[in-house]
């Protein structure tokens, strides 16, 4: 669940931001709620490259051509 942190934060200060009126706020939920987005996409390629059985050459040498 790597981002998700930064997402609901990222959330919480845009709704602060619409809230309050404040569009530097907003604007800077936008960015940390992206910064999530792209931790969990990340993420996500690490654990289906982790569950990609390797494709290195066999480790039996025992026939040689």
């Amino acid at each position: 669940m790597a981002g998700m942190k930064e997402r609901m934060a990222g959330r919480f200060m845009q709704w602060e931001g619409k809230a309050t009126g404040d569009p530097i706020r907003r604007t800077e939920g936008k960015l940390v709620a992206g910064f999530g987005r792209l931790k969990q996409a990340i993420g996500k390629l690490r654990r289906q490259r982790a569950a990609r059985p390797d494709a290195a050459a066999p480790t039996d040498r025992s026939r040689t051509t």
